[in-house]
């Protein structure tokens, strides 16, 4: 088994922006990575192919690379060969997604930290873990966003009206609205999650409107979220999660 023990996460320095490559021929899992990894400041490019991966290589710098546990071109034995051969900074560390590192042999993966995730699809937090052993993360993170349309209600005096939400994060929703409440006004949302007993009840309040439908984007109102309880954020933030991982098909 050639997995390589790593340190603990590393605090963010404030420094420059960390770049991740990625190798992944269909492109979904480089959507995936850099949905993850972009609320933590770092920067994510992706390429379809070892080729690919080695010439970029050699031209860039990156701080880390990451792959699932196959390549579409070439064995790791020959990427590693590549790799050695060309001009490219040896330290860059390599990490490989594997749900069973124990089946390569250590001689034909010398260089490459193998990562043990033992769910398909990935999730965030079993992703961003891995990361962070790597590279230095920043604290202040964005709320993960996602393409979520659902219908849910809105409470208006002591009415519960129907409307649409088009996206969904952990700090607030995009809700279809033909007549927007004002920047600021205070909101009540029920929103039904799947697999859930009781719709996810939130405060919040208007934080931008929408007041013409442009091309793909309609009228209505951004709600930003007021203090949620853990429990409720950590319901939310794995539900997004589940949410992106099976929409990128991961």
């Amino acid at each position: 088994m050639c997995v390589t023990t790593v340190p603990a996460p590393l605090p963010f320095d404030g420094g420059n922006v960390n770049r991740i490559l990625v190798i992944d021929s269909a492109n979904l899992f480089v959507q995936y990575v850099e949905l993850v990894v972009d609320r933590y400041g770092y920067s994510t490019m992706g390429v379809g192919s070892g080729i690919e991966a080695v010439k970029m290589l050699e031209k860039e710098s990156f701080d880390l690379v990451i792959a699932q546990d196959s390549l579409p071109d070439m064995s790791w034995p020959d990427f590693i060969r590549s790799f050695k051969a060309g001009a490219v900074n040896i330290d860059t560390p390599f990490v490989l997604l594997s749900p069973d590192p124990d089946s390569f042999d250590e001689s034909l993966c010398q260089g490459i930290t193998l990562a043990k995730v033992d769910t398909r699809p990935f999730l965030m937090k079993d992703l961003l873990e891995i990361i962070q052993r790597h590279l230095p993360y920043q604290n202040r993170r964005r709320g993960i966003r996602a393409s979520l349309p659902m219908k849910a209600l809105i409470r208006e005096g002591d009415q519960s009206l129907p409307c649409q939400i088009l996206n969904l994060s952990e700090g607030g929703v995009f809700v279809m609205r033909k007549e927007p409440h004002p920047i600021g006004a205070p909101i009540e949302l029920l929103i039904p999650l799947q697999d859930s007993k009781e719709p996810f009840k939130v405060q919040g309040k208007v934080v931008y409107v929408v007041e013409t439908a442009r091309g793909k984007h309609p009228r209505g109102m951004g709600i930003q979220f007021g203090e949620l309880k853990e429990k409720i954020r950590e319901k939310l933030r794995l539900y997004l999660d589940n949410h992106v991982s099976t929409m990128l098909g991961r």
